[in-house]
């Protein structure tokens, strides 16, 4: 890893990569996830008195899921502290700041169909039809984000970009501890779900019959509870 090579372990619906921080900046593999920590890796050298001559190692693990073509990415971040012993760092310190997160991904469809930010799934206003020329409701178009393998990045990330000329995407996430149990290290759909905007919070209100609206017999108003 000192000299710039990354070690894999390959197992059944996983993949371990035994890499470091500038390992993982310098990659220039289109084909496989990576992780720049930004400042979160400042917060850590600070907090743990580390120069920037020093290395910081990651483990870092993809996941595969059935039925999904995305994956769940963990990683741990460790130093030498002790002679050449690799000591794991407590990332809680980094809580409040946010990692990028690259996934190789190719879209079949329009961007915005896998942005659970976008207004196709957050905006009453932003219309869209069924093969069968029906208006496809909010609900039901987050219902099919977690149900047609719509999910590029996992729970606590916000989709941010898509590179078309290396079809790689980019999440930004929150900073967390690696899961302890293998059992544990699954996207979280029911999570995601739960993070769109509730369309319960929306109140329609039918105005008839105002006459200075004319020649608008009626006008409809969408306010927002906040």
């Amino acid at each position: 890893m000192d000299n710039g090579l990354d070690e894999h372990i390959n197992a059944e619906k996983l993949l371990i990569t035994f890499t470091t921080l500038q390992n993982q900046k310098n990659n220039n593999y289109n084909n496989v996830t990576t992780i720049d920590l930004g400042e979160s890796e400042t917060l850590l050298r600070n907090f743990y008195n580390i120069t920037n001559n020093e290395t910081l190692y990651m483990k870092k693990m993809d996941i595969y899921q059935e039925e999904m073509s995305t994956v769940k990415i963990e990683y741990d971040v460790y130093t030498k502290l002790f002679g050449n012993k690799l000591i794991k760092l407590n990332l809680s310190i980094c809580e409040q700041s946010k990692i990028s997160i690259k996934i190789p991904f190719k879209l079949t469809q329009h961007i915005d169909k896998y942005n659970s930010s976008s207004d196709y799934y957050n905006d009453i206003c932003y219309t869209t039809t069924s093969q069968d020329g029906t208006d496809i409701s909010l609900k039901d178009r987050q219902k099919e984000f977690i149900d047609k393998d719509k999910i590029i990045c996992q729970e606590n990330c916000d989709f941010l970009e898509y590179n078309y000329d290396t079809l790689v995407a980019e999440c930004s996430c929150k900073v967390k501890e690696c899961s302890k149990s293998f059992a544990d290290m699954n996207i979280n759909k029911a999570k995601i779900l739960d993070n769109f905007i509730n369309i319960k919070n929306y109140i329609i209100v039918k105005i008839s019959d105002i006459s200075h609206f004319s020649p608008l017999s009626s006008l409809t108003l969408i306010f927002r509870i906040s």
